[in-house]
């Protein structure tokens, strides 16, 4: 919701910031008319990714289009597009960086992360081996990045211990609470039911991952399973646990559709026979089931195109391999022909040129049937659905700052437009920014105005109550392209004994002009800056700019700031500049420290991300 009381907002929040007095004043259910971008015919592209794996193991990150033959169906195809997407870490022996919140939202692949379901098939494993398999995926996810989303599951008759999350503290308090449930004593009745319980609850939860989007990593541990068989004798009825190729062939049909890549993980169980079968002659029936029960998670790993790996208590690579492979994939994009758009599966084949160099990629595609008459995509449209838009790539930011003499905040939309500076004659036509509460709830929408997309970058404010919010913008260029970016805040009030402060903005200084700046690559300096509210109290006011590595460690750099005057005499404006020519890439906090005769009274702080 905004009012004219935005005005004063923007100018709050320093210089950079226009006058808004004629923002629009919009309410969910209330959308004003705006200008809209033409509506431009596009050919939507069927899309396919790959792995590319160099002889020693190592992700092949460079590879071009040129590289790369497409076959669909046997006929070599014309990429419209190939993207390298980097998910993840190089390495699982490589520690994760800090841990801080993300600097802004993104609609970038690139900034997703990876989504790692862990699924334990705890039916199958002895109870004094799956503390093997846990503690393995403790270590496995603690060098996980902070963007990457982890679920815990056990199956057959457990569920979803942990959707997918990046509390990544949580899943790892959860791992060892997961125990073994296999008796040496389990009839071959009983393993088959067994099986087929699991194999209809792993098809079913791929399924269900098929609205995440990109690959999904599956890490499925497992001590065996049976081969299709029957539960009765050959004349007779089919028994309760009837297990039959279909069976696997479904896991195979919804890994293909959800994205997902598969890898089987069999930890080593070594079984000591006890004194009463010491010396009994166990023939070759053991060793058949044993051997049944391998060829069952190889035919598993077989039908999905997954790996089967092996898990000791001295080798633990398997879960490094999983982290290694899962750490970026190529994204191709190209045009199916006429009929091909009919919910039928296309055959997949990609030839690389460059020697040494294997590509791993499901063998079949689903292209669906379009899905009809689609409705005109508005930016006010792109806010209530949940779809990710990414033609127009961006980046967004919130910035809160107290509204005096109300109770609510103000919160201003920082939008980014990624390639815009480099793409001639391209501008923001229509951009439109909601608030989405905790409970999913869109509480509040306003429309950016002409002056406010002409900013680089684009800046519109609304009023909000406190409380935690995800920012969704959705912006369309004057191509055509659309896109949306999200990004989850806590709208609160910041106090410093009787002052109030507004959130930091990063930016650079130029010409003593402040620029908003989202990520930072070469400048030499960052600048930050953040509004004082309130009289002035008896004592000197001072402020400080800091960079460090996380919230409250140690300061990497640290440099006195400025704070003037501003047209009102209740609000006044603190500055600062810190060097980050050479700083590291990665993300880091810079603090602002507000004090009163030397002591320290308040402070905000902001995600300053260096970029390569």
């Amino acid at each position: 919701m905004v009012s004219s009381a935005c005005a004063r907002g923007f100018a709050a929040l320093g210089v950079f910031l226009i006058s808004a007095g004629d923002a629009n004043s919009q309410t969910p259910d209330a959308d004003q008319p705006v200008s809209q971008a033409p509506i431009r015919a596009a050919v939507e592209l069927a899309r396919v990714d790959f792995v590319a794996l160099a002889a020693d193991g190592q992700l092949v990150p460079d590879l071009t289009a040129g590289d790369v033959t497409l076959k669909i169906d046997g006929r070599a195809r014309e990429i419209r597009s190939f993207q390298f997407v980097r998910l993840g870490l190089p390495s699982a022996a490589t520690p994760p960086p800090s841990r801080l919140p993300a600097p802004f939202g993104t609609n970038a692949l690139d900034d997703v992360g990876r989504t790692i379901v862990l699924i334990f098939e705890t039916d199958s494993i002895r109870a004094n081996v799956v503390q093997q398999a846990t503690s393995a995926a403790v270590e496995f996810v603690g060098t996980l990045s902070p963007q990457d989303w982890v679920g815990v599951v056990t199956m057959p008759y457990g569920g979803v211990l942990v959707e997918p999350t990046r509390d990544h503290d949580r899943v790892r308090k959860v791992l060892p609470t997961i125990s073994g449930q296999a008796s040496q004593q389990m009839t071959d009745s009983a393993k088959s039911c067994r099986t087929r319980d699991t194999l209809i609850a792993l098809a079913g939860h791929l399924r269900g991952l098929t609205h995440i989007e990109g690959p999904k990593t599956i890490v499925f541990v497992s001590s065996g399973m049976l081969l299709p068989r029957r539960d009765a004798p050959m004349t007779g009825a089919p028994g309760p646990c009837e297990l039959r190729s279909e069976h696997f062939e479904a896991v195979g049909t919804a890994a293909v559709v959800s994205r997902s890549n598969l890898y089987v993980i069999k930890p080593d169980d070594f079984v000591i026979d006890s004194a009463k079968n010491a010396f009994a002659d166990p023939t070759a029936s053991r060793f058949r089931s044993s051997n049944e029960e391998l060829a069952g998670i190889e035919s598993l790993a077989g039908v999905a195109h997954g790996q089967l790996l092996r898990l000791t208590a001295s080798d633990r690579t398997a879960f490094a391999k999983v982290a290694r492979e899962s750490a970026g994939y190529y994204l191709v994009g190209f045009e199916p022909r006429s009929g091909e758009r009919n919910g039928s599966y296309r055959r997949v084949d990609f030839d690389v040129a460059r020697a040494g160099v294997k590509v791993r990629v499901h063998p079949t595609l689903l292209i669906p049937r379009p899905d009809g008459k689609r409705p005109v995509l508005t930016p006010q449209a792109m806010l209530r659905d949940s779809q990710a838009y990414r033609d127009l790539p961006l980046r967004v930011v919130a910035v809160t700052a107290p509204n005096p003499g109300d109770a609510k905040l103000r919160i201003v939309a920082i939008l980014e437009a990624q390639d815009l500076p480099v793409t001639s004659g391209t501008v923001l036509e229509s951009a439109a920014f909601g608030l989405i509460d905790a409970r999913g709830r869109l509480v509040a929408q306003w429309t950016a105005n002409a002056r406010e997309l002409s900013l680089a970058p684009a800046m519109s404010a609304g009023l909000a109550s406190p409380g935690k919010y995800r920012l969704r913008a959705a912006a369309i260029d004057s191509t055509g392209r659309r896109g949306t970016a999200e990004y989850e805040f806590a709208a609160e009030p910041v106090s410093a004994g009787e002052l109030s402060l507004s959130a930091m903005v990063l930016g650079v200084s130029f010409q003593k002009n402040f620029l908003p700046r989202l990520q930072f690559v070469k400048e030499p300096t960052a600048a930050g800056q953040f509004e004082i509210f309130g009289a002035a109290p008896q004592g000197t006011l001072s402020v400080a700019m800091e960079l460090a590595t996380s919230e409250d460690g140690p300061a990497l750099v640290r440099v006195p700031g400025a704070i003037v005057a501003t047209s009102d005499v209740d609000r006044h404006r603190a500055t600062g500049v810190v060097p980050v020519a050479n700083l590291a890439p990665g993300d880091y906090i810079m603090r602002g420290v507000l004090s009163l005769n030397g002591t320290p009274i308040g402070r905000v702080i902001r995600v300053l991300r260096k970029a390569t």
